[in-house]
């Protein structure tokens, strides 16, 4: 009732659904962070057929998960590129947020969390 258990998006184990912003974009992957600069994370998993076309392009939550509302604004795209060998585009994107001296966070409560856990869980177990 009084206390939550937090994980920062710099945690190695974090992964974020994210997409870059736009109608034309909607491409969505997971935001991860490689354990280097807290000013930047990763996102991973856009296929290389998709269009990258800016460097301001803004990536934001997809709402794909309980954990955060869709349209959340987390940073723009700073720099991508596709590594050889690859069929995924690796974005390196800035933060808004300056991650080594957040102080104080807005606690979001999704009351639909624990229907869609359910309802999640259910559908694994009849795959």
């Amino acid at each position: 009732e009084y206390y939550c258990v937090v994980m920062s998006i710099l945690h190695t184990d974090s992964r974020v659904s994210a997409q870059i912003r736009g109608e034309d974009k909607g491409f969505y992957g997971s935001l991860v962070w490689n354990g280097k600069d807290p000013r930047f994370m990763q996102l991973v998993d856009i296929p290389k057929h998709n269009k990258i076309s800016s460097k301001d392009d803004v990536v934001e939550t997809t709402g794909f998960s309980t954990y955060y509302p869709p349209g959340v604004p987390i940073g723009k795209v700073f720099y991508h590129n596709i590594p050889p060998g690859s069929s995924n585009h690796l974005i390196q994107v800035k933060l808004y947020t300056n991650m080594t001296n957040v102080r104080y966070a807005q606690i979001v409560v999704n009351e639909h969390a624990d229907e869609i856990n359910q309802l999640e869980a259910r559908a694994k177990d009849e795959q």
